[in-house]
Order: C-alpha cells, then structure tokens, then sequence
C-alpha cells in the first residue's frame, strides 16, 4: 500500500509504502542507503553484522513504519485522503491543524 507525503513547507512530495518491507528482508540495508536514509541504513548494516544477518527479518516488519515517522516527523503530512486515512488506520499520528490540503494531490 503506497501513501503520498507532501512538505507544507517545502513543497516537496515524497512516496512510501506501509507495512512490511519485501525489499528490505531481501536486500538488507541496501534499500535505505538508496532511499537516502543514511541513518536507518547504518543501523541495519551494524545490525546485520552483528546478528549475522538475522535482524533483516525483524527490519522487515519494521523498517517501513520508522521511514514514514521520520518523515512526519520533518513536516510532511499526507497529501490526499487515501494516503491519510491508512496512516490513521496504522496507528501513525500527525496534527490535524497542519495544513492537510485534501483532495489536491492523488
């Protein structure tokens, strides 16, 4: 399930997905490093060496929902309604006064 993320103060427009990560349970670390997500991406390579490899399962379930947060986090807020009534349905929160512009964007 993919959802649409727009900065209200930048203007910029950013895509995720929810829930459980295929790419990351395949591939590692490697998709935050290609996300841009250095942060995540040290966290899972250290991880995995570590636990030689075993922690990509657990980032699977989990990776997805630490990207969006981050995301809320710097002021991006969903962009139509589909994209927030599945973050509401996830349990992710964001304010509601925060200029959520519905219906503008799909």
């Amino acid at each position: 399930m993919n959802i649409h993320l727009s900065n209200v103060r930048t203007g910029q427009r950013r895509e995720a997905k929810i829930g459980f990560s295929w790419t990351t349970l395949f591939f590692g670390c490697i998709p935050a490093f290609i996300r841009g997500d250095v942060k995540y991406g040290l966290i899972q390579f250290l991880s995995g060496i570590f636990t030689l490899g075993t922690s990509h399962l657990v980032f699977s379930f989990i990776y997805n929902k630490f990207y969006i947060k981050d995301f809320l986090m710097n002021g991006y807020m969903p962009s139509n309604d589909y994209s927030k009534d599945a973050l509401l349905t996830k349990g992710f929160y964001f304010p509601e006064e925060a200029n959520f512009i519905s219906g503008t964007n799909s």
